[in-house]
């Protein structure tokens, strides 16, 4: 699967849930949302944005302590969701 290179991992914090030890994380993710559409003469451009995810971790994996650690699981994550902000 190609993934779309980290920019920067801007927030990251390991929690205990019920299903588990889950690290939620917000990084700047590199093309990842399409700002314009393609034309019949240019392809589809697309640009960084902040995005959010979550990684769960199994029972015997050791918990991440170090901002390399964090980013090292960050790099596992298939699936970045763009963060969406309203406006009212």
């Amino acid at each position: 699967m190609n993934r779309s290179p980290i920019i920067s991992l801007d927030d990251y914090e390991l929690c205990d849930e019920p299903i588990g030890r889950v690290v939620y994380f917000e990084a700047t993710i590199e093309d990842i949302v399409q700002v314009s559409c393609a034309t019949r003469f240019d392809p589809a451009e697309f640009a960084s944005a902040v995005c959010t995810a979550d990684l769960l971790l199994s029972e015997d994996e050791e918990p991440p302590k170090t901002y390399a650690d964090f980013m090292a699981l960050a790099e596992q994550v298939e699936v970045w969701n763009p963060k969406e902000y309203g406006y009212d």
